[in-house]
């Protein structure tokens, strides 16, 4: 026994949801527009770009941009540090990468230290 639609509009609510999904069918003009189908969230919970963005530079996240503007920026500006780098890659062996947000450098450590 088989079952027929002529359309993904005739099939149950629940099994038209699933058949979009398969199909990659997404959501009409007028439901975005209206806010009935909520914006897709980002596998890791990012926000959207204008949220983690700063003077014309976009962070991975919007804890990131914040540390930088509300932290960082502030001792660069009072002379405190000297150099900021973002996304600095470090090899830790054994074919391990870790990409540091932030290393900061005070040229001050370097004379005195």
């Amino acid at each position: 026994m088989s079952l027929h639609y002529d359309s993904i509009e005739q099939l149950p609510e629940h099994l038209r949801k699933q058949a979009k999904e398969k199909l990659g069918i997404v959501a009409t003009v007028e439901q975005v527009y209206c806010n009935q189908v909520a914006p897709k969230q980002n596998k890791y919970h990012v926000s959207s770009a204008p949220d983690r963005t700063y003077k014309g530079v976009v962070y991975d996240s919007k804890r990131e941009m914040l540390y930088y503007r509300d932290t960082l920026e502030p001792r660069l500006l009072s002379g405190e540090l000297d150099y900021v780098l973002r996304q600095v890659p470090f090899e830790l062996g054994a074919g391990v990468k870790y990409v540091a947000d932030f290393v900061t450098l005070s040229l001050m450590d370097l004379v005195c230290g």
